[in-house]
């Protein structure tokens, strides 16, 4: 499941990622994405939660990174904090991915708490 909200006082987009994303998802979730992206002011940030995701295929993760890819240039975002667990594979392999998709504006946290902070930090 894929959800988002938008908190336009922080300038946040938040996207949760749970359990197995099914593909047929994903087009109606980028759409209601975008559509909040465009309501956000240029430089807004992205808190991604990812903790709960399972994934299924090294394809699935290709298909997140070029919705981050194609989010970046909805409008000018100016961080992605994706949360997951602390020094698991999915991190390992998303990193790599990210390099592999052009993304050098994404950051990494271990829980909600921490993506906060990262976030005033970057402000």
């Amino acid at each position: 499941m894929i959800s988002s909200r938008v908190d336009l006082k922080k300038n946040t987009l938040y996207i949760n990622i749970i359990g197995i994303v099914n593909k047929d998802q994903i087009p109606e979730a980028l759409n209601e994405i975008v559509k909040k992206c465009s309501i956000m002011k240029e430089g807004y940030f992205i808190i991604n939660d990812m903790s709960l995701f399972r994934c299924t295929s090294e394809k699935e993760l290709d298909i997140l990174c070029n919705i981050s890819a194609k989010l970046s240039k909805v409008k000018s975002v100016n961080k992605v904090v994706r949360v997951l667990p602390k020094d698991t594979e999915l991190k390992y392999i998303l990193m790599k991915k990210d390099v592999q998709h052009n993304l050098n504006n994404i950051f990494y946290a271990t829980c909600k708490k921490e993506a906060f902070t990262m976030i005033l930090k970057l402000i």
